[in-house]
């Protein structure tokens, strides 16, 4: 297995960024106009080659080759779950999560436990490296870091 394959017809994509959007006035994060286009469609685009079905919750900010990097971790380290890291900080949100968990994470939030970190613990969890790409993991909670990063950030 090398860095750049991964089993699409084993990947589900889950679109994910949580909140109320209360700092982006109450609109929907993922559908915030970025560049002319509603956030989610540029994760979209880069996704889905990647993934065999994709579940959207909003939008984050990702590049192409994030499920790779996330697979060959999870497979290198022989892990149940894979995470991003950006050379500073880990980032729980991208995860590469093996399916046959789903029962034990439906469990945890049954108990009423809502940190993924404690969750993540209760595995075993490879770190996927992403110190090259800091910016994918860049968070956009006002329309002030949208304007930012829409300038800083070509539509790929």
């Amino acid at each position: 297995m090398n860095e750049t394959s991964s089993p699409r017809e084993h990947i589900t994509g889950v679109i994910l960024a949580g909140g109320r959007s209360r700092r982006m006035g109450g609109i929907d994060k993922g559908l915030v106009p970025f560049q002319g286009r509603p956030m989610v469609e540029r994760v979209l685009r880069v996704l889905r080659t990647d993934v065999s079905a994709l579940l959207i919750n909003a939008c984050p900010l990702v590049g192409s080759g994030l499920v790779h990097r996330l697979y060959w971790a999870l497979e290198h380290e022989q892990a149940q779950i894979s995470v991003a890291h950006d050379g500073e900080r880990m980032h729980p949100v991208f995860a590469l999560i093996r399916r046959d968990l789903l029962p034990d994470l439906l469990a945890f939030l049954d108990s009423g436990e809502r940190k993924i970190d404690r969750w993540y613990n209760r595995h075993r969890l490879a770190v996927a490296n992403f110190d090259d790409t800091p910016q994918w993991f860049q968070n956009v909670n006002s329309p002030e870091e949208r304007t930012e990063l829409e300038a800083s950030v070509p539509w790929s």
